[in-house]
């Protein structure tokens, strides 16, 4: 029994110092193999998974901002299609009539209407287009002419001057009459007067009436507009 116990622990040591003999070498392997790549910079699977993930998170971050741009060029694109187009604003024309074009209804003979003359006044101005002259030095009665309206129109302007082929110092005055009712007079007036410029209500006219009193006095009538 003691022989045997001896034998067993004999090969038990053995295999102990086998072991340890093979641990030393294995050992040594590993210091020899670190020596050697000891200049290699190592990299640890930490290092790799964190430089993945920041290319990842980078690389996601500029898909996003790419993706938010094209949400906001649709979006302006869409606001801009919603607002209309719009014109600045344009004052309205009125729609206006010369009185030379205007048909005369009824007038005598002593009024001496010319349409579309041209004339000359006392101080010199010249007067063409749209221009009527009315009166004679001949001619001393009372004169006038009618026109017909219907209520269209809501004011009556333009120019009157006494015209160069009144005589001397010779007067006289025009009115201008809505329905009978005067709404214009120039008072007596005659080589010395300026030519003046007037503008008057004639909303509701039904009939224009214009008359001269009894004078030698002739009128120049310019740019007499009517107007809606």
């Amino acid at each position: 029994m003691g022989a045997f116990d001896k034998k067993k622990a004999f090969g038990i040591g053995g295999l102990v110092t086998v072991l340890s003999g093979l641990i030393a070498v294995l050992a040594n392997l590993s210091e020899i193999a670190q020596f050697f790549n000891k200049d290699k910079p190592e990299k640890s699977v930490t290092t790799t998974s964190i430089v993945e993930t920041v290319e990842k998170n980078t690389k996601a971050k500029e898909t996003k901002q790419v993706e938010e741009t094209i949400v906001e060029a649709e979006n302006v694109a869409e606001v801009v299609e919603e607002v209309p187009e719009t014109e600045p604003p344009t004052k309205p024309q009125s729609k206006f009539v010369y009185l030379s074009n205007m048909k005369v209804t009824e007038s005598n003979y002593e009024f001496n209407l010319q349409n579309g003359v041209d004339a000359i006044d006392t101080i010199g101005n010249r007067y063409s287009g749209y221009v009527i002259t009315v009166g004679n030095p001949i001619l001393i009665e009372e004169g006038y002419a009618t026109y017909y309206l219907g209520g269209k129109y809501k004011t009556l302007s333009g120019t009157i001057a006494v015209h160069d082929d009144t005589y001397g110092d010779d007067v006289g005055e025009l009115s201008i009459l809505c329905d009978e009712n005067i709404v214009y007079g120039t008072g007596i007036i005659g080589r010395t007067s300026v030519p003046t410029e007037f503008s008057v209500n004639i909303e509701d006219c039904q009939w224009l009436k214009i008359c001269r009193n009894k004078s030698t006095v002739k009128f120049i009538l310019s740019d007499w507009k009517l107007e809606e």
